[in-house]
């Protein structure tokens, strides 16, 4: 079975554990193997989200990549705040625990 190049949701599966791996090398101080793959990590939100514009999911996961992100690479956080407003699904707690990290680093409770 071939992968189907227009399927949102396996890209945003990409997103989540290529994000998975980033977040695992910025702690282990792999910065430049970090750097190589953030541009992967953004490219595949951004295809899952041209795919499907109101997947809950993806929105939520960019706004919090959005908060997270160092201007310098890309990151806006009043950007991604209003992503995370948009993504608000109270019946998918998955989004909701991406919407409590997002809230968390804005020093938010």
């Amino acid at each position: 079975m071939r992968a189907n190049p227009r399927d949102a949701v396996a890209h945003f599966a990409v997103f989540c554990n290529l994000g998975k791996r980033l977040d695992m090398e910025r702690h282990g101080g792999g910065l430049f193997a970090t750097l190589g793959d953030l541009h992967r990590v953004q490219r595949e939100i951004e295809i899952a989200l041209a795919l499907a514009p109101d997947y809950p999911a993806a929105l939520a996961a960019k706004g919090e990549m959005l908060v997270e992100l160092p201007r310098l690479l890309g990151g806006d956080p009043r950007e991604g705040e209003r992503l995370r407003a948009v993504a608000l699904d109270p019946d998918d707690p998955r989004v909701r625990l991406m919407l409590a990290n997002v809230a968390q680093a804005a020093g938010e409770r």
